[in-house]
């Protein structure tokens, strides 16, 4: 009943029509009185219910992300009152997202249309970005454009990749070194040395990646992520390149199709 409330008369903003369909439709084909099948409609509470792979809002399953399986904690310092009202609507979002469907959440300014949406990300342990929308929004902020391209901006981005890879990948005290040898040349801005620096740490962890697979065929551990930082640093040591024979321009995401290709909300 509740399934076909949302489909037929859950965009209807006026309270006496939705009442209408219930009464006059919904109630007649369940065989339940008018009175019931309105109690059932504005005064049910969907339970949430959470396991290690999905969460579960009423009649609505979201799949947690692969990053968070497992992670069942609770926020005890959330503000957010999981009342009735706000049970069902998180329920009626969480099937349109369940099932790819695009929604629309209209309201006045401040009344939870954000909020609901963010609640339900964090139940599922998604990442949501919250992107706000005026008169001088752009094509470009949503998907993206090409911009002068800022070598230090671009180095930023490469070397935090950089030192989390390496450290889950190799031993940080027995490559203190390297990494401290990496470390100046980003911060005195050595561009050309700081690529060749990424191109060589690539391989290290490649061959090391194929080597632990052969020694153990049950390994878990993947050369797929030392070969995409290979298409990294060799992005980046095209974009040095250009930027030093004159002005050099990249292709930026925007936080649509960034949200898109992460799998964020």
């Amino acid at each position: 009943m509740a399934e076909s409330f949302d489909i037929f008369a859950g965009w209807c903003p006026h309270g006496h029509f939705r009442k209408e369909f219930v009464t006059e439709i919904l109630a007649p084909i369940w065989g339940i009185t008018s009175t019931a099948a309105i109690r059932y409609i504005e005064d049910r509470q969907p339970q949430i219910q959470s396991t290690l792979e999905y969460v579960e809002v009423g009649r609505s399953t979201i799949r947690r992300p692969p990053k968070t399986l497992g992670n069942t904690e609770s926020d005890q310092n959330s503000n957010f009152v999981d009342t009735n009202y706000a049970l069902r609507l998180m329920e009626s979002a969480g099937v349109c997202i369940s099932q790819n469907e695009p929604t629309l959440l209209v309201g006045e300014t401040g009344c939870g249309k954000t909020t609901l949406i963010q609640r339900l990300a964090f139940l599922s342990g998604h990442e949501l970005v919250v992107q706000n929308l005026s008169l001088q929004t752009d094509s470009t902020d949503l998907l993206g454009g090409y911009r002068p391209l800022e070598i230090r901006h671009i180095a930023r981005a490469v070397y935090t990749d950089f030192v989390q890879l390496f450290c889950s990948s190799f031993s940080k005290s027995q490559n203190s070194q390297f990494l401290d040898y990496v470390t100046a040349a980003y911060e005195k801005g050595q561009w050309k040395r700081l690529s060749q620096c990424f191109q060589r740490a690539a391989k290290m962890g490649r061959d090391k990646m194929k080597k632990q697979q052969k020694q153990d065929s049950a390994s878990t551990m993947s050369s797929d992520i030392w070969f995409e930082f290979k298409r990294t640093s060799e992005r980046f040591e095209k974009q040095r390149v250009a930027c030093d024979t004159g002005l050099a321009f990249v292709f930026t995401e925007g936080a649509l199709v960034e949200a898109i290709r992460t799998g964020k909300w």
